[in-house]
């Protein structure tokens, strides 16, 4: 009797990568366009952790990725930074820019969750137009 046990080999943004064949993954990484996937940065070698000091690296990456995101909400709207400031962040946050219209529908979000009038957005918006 012949067994024969072969790696599957994977093509990922160009490359090879053989994918391990008795199944172990982690979190894998691929940013390309528009899909993203987040690599841990937990990842260690296979057997140095278990699986709930794994689950619990995890969860707390986790939650400061969320504290993080929770702070730079807040930044978007503080008086500490300018109108501009304010619109790049969220333009940042939400991986969007700033309409060129004046009456575009985003340009009355923007201004609500930057905290900023409707006025002082479009006053960026002509600034940027000139530039």
């Amino acid at each position: 009797m012949v067994v024969v046990v072969a790696a599957a080999v994977v093509r990922v943004a160009g490359d090879h990568v053989p994918h391990a064949p008795d199944g172990a993954c982690g979190r894998s990484s691929l940013s390309e366009g528009n899909m993203s996937i987040h690599r841990s940065s937990v990842e260690a070698q296979p057997g140095t952790m278990n699986i709930s000091d794994r689950r619990a690296a995890i969860q707390r990456e986790e939650a400061e990725r969320a504290a993080e995101r929770k702070e730079q909400i807040a930044s978007q709207s503080s008086p500490l930074h300018s109108p501009a400031d304010r619109i790049r962040i969220w333009e940042r946050l939400h991986a969007l820019a700033l309409p060129t219209s004046g009456t575009h529908r985003l340009v009355r979000v923007i201004a609500t969750q930057t905290e900023l009038s409707v006025q002082q957005v479009q006053e960026e918006q002509r600034r940027r137009a000139t530039l």
